[in-house]
């Protein structure tokens, strides 16, 4: 089996020790919490072809149009190196039982999306069923360490249960853009 890249598991810290710190922060006082977050660094100017509007550099800016792209860059950069490398957790035949489990654990979790929106009354204008994409969706971090306490540093089930929460983050991304009637990735 492949070896997961050593830095999941400081990203993976960094993510925690962020989502606490900011947790408690935004808890504590939030009126500092979001003025920190829309602090201005700087402003941009850049060509009109790239941003219509005006652009200013902030924290929240760097954390979710900068970090957070190279972070699910590098998750997808796994699961990628685990289909295609030859002693990949998922190469060839052995693709199949994770694929069947991504497949099963979306299917279950839309159909108990669906059945909750059946006993639960939803506000007016908002549609049956809506938001079933959400729960597609799954924390690669938190898997992680889940799965490290519960089977130990070396276990293959380690890497199998961080393969199957990013490929369930794939999917659930996938299924959010192509079901957002606002979003510009469309099926033809």
């Amino acid at each position: 089996m492949y070896r997961v890249s050593p830095f999941v598991r400081r990203f993976a810290q960094a993510l925690l020790a962020g989502m606490a710190v900011a947790t408690l922060w935004v808890n504590l006082s939030p009126a500092s919490y979001y003025d920190a977050l829309e602090w201005r660094l700087m402003d941009l100017d850049l060509p009109r072809w790239l941003a219509p509007l005006p652009v200013s550099l902030t924290p929240m800016l760097i954390v979710s149009h900068l970090m957070m792209p190279l972070f699910v860059a590098f998750i997808g950069k796994e699961f990628w190196e685990a289909l295609v490398l030859q002693r990949g957790a998922m190469a060839g035949r052995q693709a199949l039982a994770p694929f069947a489990g991504i497949l099963g654990r979306a299917l279950g979790a839309v159909s108990i999306w669906v059945l909750v929106a059946l006993l639960i009354e939803t506000a007016e204008g908002v549609g049956f069923g809506s938001g079933w994409q959400v729960p597609v969706e799954g924390d690669v971090v938190l898997t992680y360490f889940m799965a490290r306490a519960v089977f130990g540093a070396g276990h293959p089930a380690l890497h199998l249960s961080l393969l199957l929460t990013i490929g369930f983050d794939i999917l659930g991304l996938l299924l959010t853009g192509l079901t957002n009637p606002e979003a510009t990735l469309r099926l033809a």
